[in-house]
């Protein structure tokens, strides 16, 4: 277990520390299920319903080689696990076994600090249990991914006249980049449109789901596009929902390649799209 290691707000624990790790839970296995199953109205049996994941704990029991509770090195180690905060930090995890090995973090907010006060703590080795919850119960690849994409173009598209005129618009090409989930679990992106740009459209070139919108980005603005918030927000911070058309879809990133696609009616500007690799 000495390779074993964690850094939250901070402190590093685990493999060169002052702490070391004896054991971790809520890491294997699945999150709990937040089922949509409806019980069926006098027979027996359920509707089928969407399975979906709840939150993750994680249980952290920490062992401390230093005596007496005023010691730096307990302090330390307390400062760092405070309850009761409203922001969720990321958990750095590298654990043998789990993401193929990989530094993961869940982002996570401390529920529980145990710190027994027996002989041992006084004496010369303490034990600590640190409990977790993260709301998003992915487990992410530590590094942020980032691709980028300039705007397609359309081929010229047909037009004749008969007794009435017919248009065929041409195929757009160009302006793709592919994101690669590495991981085993579907994920979340987030995608920055530059101006300056009218009507912008991200579609997947992978299963042809398109979100498009109707809009001017003006040459210094940009349109912040979440999956995971499913928000549309103008310099990253007014909402442009109202901008989303009818028919667009959503999605997030399934394990291998997905192919993203950058186009507009007019202008220029860039996509540029980052991700994590996720294990569940």
């Amino acid at each position: 277990m000495s390779d074993w290691q964690a850094t939250y707000n901070g402190l590093t624990i685990g493999a060169g520390t002052n702490y070391g790790i004896s054991s971790i839970s809520g890491l294997g296995g699945i999150p709990e299920i937040r089922s949509g199953d409806q019980d069926r109205t006098r027979v027996h049996g359920q509707f089928a319903g969407i399975d979906l994941f709840a939150g993750r704990d994680i249980d952290l029991e920490v062992t401390i080689p230093s005596k007496h509770p005023s010691n730096s090195v307990w302090q330390a180690f307390s400062a760092a696990f405070v309850g009761g905060q409203a922001t969720e930090l990321p958990l750095v995890l590298q654990i043998p076994g789990v993401a193929g090995g990989a530094e993961i973090q869940v982002n996570a907010r401390v529920r529980k600090l145990s710190l027994p006060l027996d002989m041992e703590y006084y004496t010369g080795t303490g034990r600590a249990l640190v409990q977790f919850h993260a709301t998003d119960p992915r487990l992410y690849e530590s590094n942020l991914q980032t691709i980028s994409a300039t705007q397609a173009t359309s081929a010229g598209g047909l037009t004749f006249n008969a007794t009435f005129n017919l248009s065929f618009g041409g195929a757009i090409s160009g302006g793709q980049a592919t994101a690669t989930n590495a991981g085993e679990f579907s994920t979340p992106w987030e995608a920055t449109i530059a101006g300056p740009v009218v009507d912008p459209r991200i579609i997947n070139n992978t299963t042809g789901q398109v979100l498009s919108f109707t809009g001017s980005v003006g040459a210094t603005e940009s349109l912040v596009v979440s999956s995971f918030d499913r928000t549309v927000l103008l310099n990253g911070t007014a909402s442009r929902y109202r901008w989303l058309n009818t028919g667009s879809q959503w999605w997030d990133l399934p394990p291998g390649n997905t192919v993203f696609q950058y186009a507009a009616s007019s202008g220029a500007g860039s996509l540029t799209v980052t991700y994590r690799s996720a294990w569940i």
